[in-house]
């Protein structure tokens, strides 16, 4: 399995979008379980914290590798026959 260079640059992207707002929004610590934005919508990007950044960065990695995996091409190919 191997992940093209557009695939990692995006990847790569997204990563350091997530960095760049943990560092000057975020806290290095866990919150008080309030989940940045489905707490209290998008102006309280105060409470990002190390939880969403974990679940922003490696959630979309697994949706990448599950992808590899699964042959998305191939299923809709059979769904549509």
């Amino acid at each position: 399995m191997k992940f093209s260079d557009k695939e990692k640059g995006i990847y790569v992207l997204w990563v350091i979008v997530n960095i760049v707002i943990l560092s000057v929004y975020g806290k290095m610590y866990f919150n008080d379980g309030s989940f940045y934005p489905f707490s209290n919508g998008f102006e309280d990007i105060d409470r990002y914290d190390i939880s969403e950044f974990l679940v922003y960065t490696t959630v979309p990695l697994l949706i990448m590798i599950a992808a590899k995996y699964l042959n998305f091409k191939d299923i809709i190919k059979k769904l549509g026959e």
